[in-house]
C-alpha cells in the first residue's frame, strides 16, 4: 500500500494509412492520454483525460475511436459509442480495505466508484464537448494471482445500466 504519494503517465500516438505507400485506405489518427493517480493512505485518487482525432478523414472500423464499458463510460456496453474524433474524462476513488489472506494467495481487496464523461462524433463540425454523455459506476475489486478481479456496477445519465466482471485488468 502507498502511504503518500503520486504518479502520472501520458502519451499521444500518431498513425498515418497512405495508399501512396500500398495501403488500402487512407486517414490519419490521433490520440493523446494522460492519467494522474493521488494516493494518501489507503485511498487512491485517479484523474484521467483521453481525446482523439482523425481530422479529415474518416476511419476504418477496426481503427475507430470508442468508448463503453467499465470506467470508460461505465453503463453502457464496449463500443457502444464509436466515432472517428472523441473526448473522455474520468476520476476515480478507491480505498483499500485489507487484504486477503497468503493462503488464498490474494492481495488488497478495494471499493470503489467512478464519475466519467465523454462522447464520439462522426465529423469535425458535430464536435461539442457540451455534447458530452456522463456515466458513473461503483466497484469491489480484489488482487488475485491470476491478475485483478473486479465486480462493477455501471449507469449512464441517460438510464443504461450494466454489470461488469472483469478478470486481468486493472484500473
Amino acid at each position: 500500500m502507498i502511504a503518500r504519494g503520486s504518479r502520472q503517465r501520458g502519451s499521444v500516438e500518431a498513425y498515418r494509412s497512405d495508399e501512396s505507400l500500398g495501403a488500402n485506405l487512407e486517414y490519419t489518427r490521433l490520440e493523446g492520454a494522460f492519467l494522474a493517480a493521488l494516493s494518501r493512505g489507503p485511498t487512491t485518487v485517479l484523474l484521467g483525460v483521453r481525446g482523439g482525432s482523425a481530422f479529415d478523414s474518416t476511419l476504418p472500423v477496426h481503427h475507430d475511436f470508442s468508448l463503453g464499458g467499465f470506467q470508460r463510460m461505465s453503463g453502457l456496453l464496449p463500443r457502444e459509442v464509436v466515432g472517428n474524433h472523441y473526448g473522455f474524462a474520468r476520476v476515480t476513488v478507491r480505498t483499500q480495505l485489507g487484504t486477503l489472506p497468503t493462503a488464498l494467495q490474494g492481495g488488497a481487496f478495494y471499493l470503489g466508484f467512478s464519475l466519467e464523461g465523454g462522447n464520439a462524433w462522426d465529423d469535425t463540425q458535430s464536435v461539442q464537448f457540451g455534447d458530452f454523455q456522463g456515466a458513473a459506476s461503483v466497484f469491489a475489486g480484489v488482487e488475485t494471482f491470476v491478475g485483478p478481479l473486479f465486480v462493477s456496477y455501471g449507469r449512464t445519465a441517460s438510464g443504461d445500466d450494466k454489470v461488469y466482471l472483469m478478470l486481468g485488468r486493472g484500473l
